[in-house]
């Protein structure tokens, strides 16, 4: 097997990869650099409704293009109060909806442009001088590099169609979907990133290594996969931060279940979808070592693959959208206990917000605006303190003088 990865495809593989995450970032980046004023608009109007907040986090991670940005912005929301455990699960349901977008992106047959792309990203970001341009630019950039990462990925993965070692590897795979969930979900912890999982698939499928069905099964395992950031970025928070993110691995981990469960119906509702022809999606082993080497490239089998992706997470959220309050009581129950009441610390600022500069921004803004009430408070009970010489006012003074000096050192 190790003969097959020869240094042509190995380095395809990880240089595609790696630039497919660079343009992923540096397209993430502009977009949020461009939508920074709106992002924080939308956040702004989340209300206890849980419709409004599964939009919200729709909007949000489609705007960024990054539904664990938008997770990990919403378990420092919780960590910092400025959000209930109802409202963020609300969040990372419409999360998981905008994330979709991606996949439905990568599905577009635009890898020609990839290069003018790039060349127009980068004269605009190099040569503008209005920062608007500048921001396009990046995203123009980003864009380009990562479907040059996509297409190098594609390409590298060419040579190992006649391959019998990965045939007989697929084949096992797909005789055994819970094996090929576990793998997407284990390519995803090892990446970090599901939108680059989920181009890894569809540069498989084109080139005819994968199936429909293990295709869409691995794109299961990916959705439990992305969670894990989530959790990864809750360590050391509060419990309410913590069941936040245990909520998300669950109505993941508990939707992928219940369309395992109905795996045929599922694809032939994918199949129904999608226009294109249907004759890839196999039904049996045999059938598929057959076929598979038959067919070759799968032109349309991205379509397939970004609308399996898409109709899962909707199905998914319309189940849960009217469960959100058993879906709370459950993540208590795993995650028992009561938070304890800091009763000083920063109350707008939070580390994980800090990875998307133009809601951390207006994170910062409230709370110099709260440290300027809580100085005016503090000035006006020492000038009453000094007409009516009260003691009870001292103990109140020093509480507070705690609070912004517990703020300073945070």
């Amino acid at each position: 097997m190790l003969n097959l990865f020869n240094q042509a495809t190995l380095f395809g593989l990880i240089g595609g990869l790696g630039l497919f995450l660079f343009g992923m970032k540096i397209m993430s980046e502009g977009l949020q650099k461009v939508a920074g004023n709106r992002m924080r608009k939308i956040l702004a109007a989340l209300t206890t409704n849980r419709f409004i907040g599964m939009f919200v986090g729709l909007a949000v991670t489609a705007i960024i293009q990054s539904s664990s940005a938008t997770t990990v912005m919403v378990i420092g929301f919780v960590n910092a109060g400025l959000m209930t455990l109802m409202q963020a699960i609300g969040v990372v349901l419409g999360a998981n909806i905008g994330t979709t977008i991606t996949a439905q992106l990568l599905a577009l047959k635009i890898t020609q442009f990839a290069l003018p792309a790039i060349g127009v990203g980068t004269g605009l970001k190099l040569f503008s001088r209005n920062k608007t341009w500048i921001y396009c630019g990046e995203i123009l950039l980003g864009f380009g590099i990562l479907f040059y990462g996509l297409a190098t990925m594609k390409g590298a993965f060419d040579p190992l169609k006649g391959s019998d070692v990965f045939r007989e590897f697929f084949l096992m795979v797909g005789d055994n979907y819970l094996l090929a969930v576990l793998s997407g979900a284990l390519l995803t912890i090892l990446v970090q990133s599901s939108s680059a999982t989920i181009g890894i698939t569809m540069a498989l499928a084109s080139s005819g290594l994968l199936n429909f069905d293990v295709s869409v099964a691995l794109i299961l395992g990916e959705n439990i996969g992305t969670t894990v950031t989530a959790n990864l970025a809750a360590i050391g928070t509060n419990l309410a931060a913590r069941r936040t993110a245990l909520a998300h691995l669950l109505f993941n981990v508990l939707g992928v279940i219940f369309i395992v469960l109905c795996f045929p119906v599922f694809l032939q509702a994918v199949d129904s979808l999608t226009p294109g022809d249907p004759s890839f999606i196999v039904r049996t082993t045999a059938e598929s070592a057959e076929i598979g080497a038959a067919i070759g490239d799968q032109p349309n089998i991205s379509w397939h693959i970004a609308n399996a992706h898409s109709l899962f997470n909707v199905i998914n959220t319309l189940i849960f959208l009217p469960l959100i309050g058993l879906l709370a009581k459950l993540a208590c129950m795993i995650l028992p206990g009561k938070d304890e009441l800091m009763e000083f610390h920063l109350k707008y600022i939070d580390n994980r917000v800090l990875n998307t500069p133009p809601i951390a921004l207006g994170q910062a803004r409230s709370e110099t605006r709260r440290m300027a009430h809580l100085t005016l408070e503090m000035l006006d009970e020492s000038m009453a303190f000094f007409r009516d010489g009260n003691l009870k006012r001292l103990t109140a003074l020093e509480k507070k003088k705690k609070s912004s000096t517990c703020c300073k050192r945070r």
